[in-house]
């Protein structure tokens, strides 16, 4: 996450707060986090970061990850038939 992805968020969320929305950030980074930090504005977006949210992401990545290797696997026995 650098400045322009900054500006992008902070374009996004006065959009979404005039028609009476909000913006939140899931699970930022570390990095992401101390970004919205040095530059005062943490207290403008709502930042989740429930592990337990992060958790499912990760299984679900290592859910797709398998998926795709197992898909890998069976190509590649089909085609060395």
């Amino acid at each position: 996450m650098d400045s322009s992805c900054l500006g992008v968020l902070m374009q996004a969320r006065g959009t979404l707060t005039i028609d009476g929305g909000s913006l939140a950030l899931r699970n930022p980074s570390v990095a992401a986090r101390r970004l919205l930090t040095l530059a005062d504005v943490e207290h403008l977006l709502q930042v989740d970061a429930d592990p337990r949210a992060r958790i499912q992401l990760i299984d679900s990545a290592v859910a797709t990850t398998i998926r795709a290797l197992e898909r890998t696997r069976i190509y590649q026995e089909l085609t060395m038939s």
